[in-house]
């Protein structure tokens, strides 16, 4: 008996982990692509403020009914992109790909600058996908019930 509830433990956690490397390898963010690539354009939101400013409509959480915000459509991604151009000052913008002089390769994820605490910029594909905070919210989900599955089959059976 204790024998087939260790194969059955090792089977659900087997089954936990498939079900993690899937997400992962469906996820937008592990996907490269190619500027430009896309025949349709998404959507994206367009703004830029600072943090020390009264009026940080484009930061975090951001507002994106405020009437400085804007649409802009895009044949590359949209982007997230908040810097520290002073200690203790960001400087947040929303914007789309074609809008930046960066030379790099783009990636459906979010990166941290070569210098640490300077910025992170984030790109996505979808429709206003550059309103987001951080992480989405179903991303989140899916990680929170798996790990609730791998916490119960540890430590329940």
């Amino acid at each position: 008996m204790v024998y087939t509830m260790e194969i059955t433990k090792l089977l659900c956690q087997l089954l936990i982990l498939f079900l993690m490397v899937c997400f992962v390898l469906t996820s937008d963010g592990i996907e490269t692509i190619d500027v430009g690539r896309y025949a349709d354009p998404v959507k994206c939101y367009d703004c830029l403020s600072y943090s020390h400013s009264s009026n940080n409509y484009c930061g975090d959480p951001f507002n994106g009914s405020h009437p400085s915000v804007n649409h802009t459509l895009c044949r590359g991604q949209c982007v997230k992109w908040v810097r520290s151009p002073v200690p203790g000052v960001y400087r947040y913008q929303r914007t789309c790909s074609d809008n930046l002089r960066i030379l790099m390769t783009i990636h459906l994820v979010c990166m941290e600058e070569s210098r640490p605490g300077t910025g992170r910029i984030c790109f996505c594909e979808k429709n206003d996908c550059n309103a987001a905070n951080s992480i989405r919210k179903e991303n989140m989900l899916f990680i929170s019930t798996v790990t609730l599955l791998w916490i119960i089959v540890s430590y329940v059976l």
